[in-house]
């Protein structure tokens, strides 16, 4: 789309932003590269060359820079990309603009020095640990689960729990040899291999470990009045057990039948719960899954925000990704979950075919927050 030059004006007006950056004249290919990663990293945007960073038209006299712009970008950014360039007139000087649109498969990194970049405000950065961490598992670069638990090995999970998952797989190893068993676990991702030598990885830490505290700090769930440090399976249980406790019951007749009814639906609860479990997000150090009952309301929080491929509104149209694809496949395994993504869709049709106030997702920060409301005051 052609940019006008009153619009240019607004522009160099407001100055740069999260979606726009000024450079001069004599930008560096590596300075063209970085910018352009960060808004590829970001939600798009545009780089304009030959305007300084207070907003002074300078110009470009260069007649081969477009050859010279898209060089870089085939040479410079991985994956190659082919951005919208134009150039533009005002107050008889040229100013080159270059624009990237909001896209699906990144991340995107500045292939001569192997760095990403983020877009933050109107500067464009590295991005911490944390956030290049979320940025690889957002787009489906990076698994954290199948992260290996260095110095771990078979003696660290039960083989007890083993044995039941993969009878439940359809599999007897009552008789594999430690060579046998290694070899199963690693073909499932239950151990991973790392400079030639196999470890337990997270995933299969989380289900099966003997002492999951030991190894995974993180594998906890806080409830009012009640911690939880147990494996996946037993916790997951245990917190369906808890909040059914406080799930209080009333009932009422119709003729001579008594109908129960409860403050919260059972099957909602628990595909809450299994979600926030299927989908949290392991590389947050010191986060855990939290379930907050209070007198009208229960809050279930799980770390992580909505992975960048997906929105709210496409969750609730069923639309699914899974962070944690092993886990998400244990739980179906174990009989907790389905693939079929249709959690949240589910949720909200309950709630709209029998006229009772929708729950609320929202993301507040590094958390996803699930809020459901009780039954019995809506009636």
């Amino acid at each position: 789309m052609t940019l006008s030059i009153s619009d240019l004006k607004d522009i160099l007006k407001n100055g740069e932003n999260s979606h726009v950056e000024f450079k001069e004249t004599n930008v560096r290919p590596e300075s063209i590269a970085k910018e352009l990663v960060a808004f590829l990293n970001f939600e798009g945007g545009t780089l304009f060359i030959g305007i300084s960073d207070n907003g002074e038209i300078l110009g470009v006299n260069d007649k081969n820079f477009e050859e010279w712009t898209m060089n870089i970008c085939r040479n410079s950014i991985f994956p190659p990309i082919i951005p919208s360039y134009e150039e533009l007139i005002i107050d008889d000087k040229k100013v080159i603009k270059i624009h990237v649109n909001k896209v699906s498969n990144k991340p995107y990194y500045v292939s001569t020095n192997n760095k990403y970049y983020i877009r933050v405000g109107s500067t464009s950065r590295e991005p911490s640990q944390q956030e290049l961490i979320s940025l690889l598992q957002d787009y489906n670069a990076l698994h954290f689960e199948l992260t290996p638990m260095f110095n771990s090995s078979l003696k660290d999970i039960s083989k007890i729990r083993i044995e039941e998952y993969f009878t439940k797989r359809g599999i007897e190893i009552d008789d594999f040899s430690n060579d046998e068993l290694e070899n199963l676990l690693f073909n499932t991702e239950i151990m991973v291999e790392s400079n030639s030598k196999k470890y337990i990885s997270l995933a299969g830490m989380l289900f099966f470990s003997k002492k999951p505290s030991l190894w995974l700090k993180n594998a906890g769930v806080q409830l009012v009045r009640f911690n939880g440090n147990d494996v996946t399976d037993e916790i997951i249980d245990k917190t369906l057990d808890f909040v059914n406790i406080h799930n209080k019951v009333s009932e009422k007749f119709e003729g001579i039948r008594r109908i129960d009814i409860y403050e919260y639906n059972k099957k909602v609860l628990r595909e809450v719960i299994i979600n926030a479990f299927a989908h949290r997000d392991w590389s947050l150090d010191g986060a855990k899954i939290r379930v907050y009952i209070f007198d009208h309301f229960i809050e279930v929080r799980s770390p992580g925000r909505i992975p960048d491929t997906l929105t709210l509104d496409r969750m609730k149209m069923g639309i699914s990704y899974y962070r944690n694809p092993l886990i998400m496949q244990m739980l179906v395994d174990y009989g907790y979950a389905d693939k079929i993504g249709r959690g949240i869709m589910s949720i909200i049709k309950f709630h709209e075919k029998n006229n009772l106030k929708l729950p609320e997702f929202e993301e507040l920060g590094f958390e996803f927050r699930v809020k459901i409301f009780r039954i019995t005051s809506q009636q």
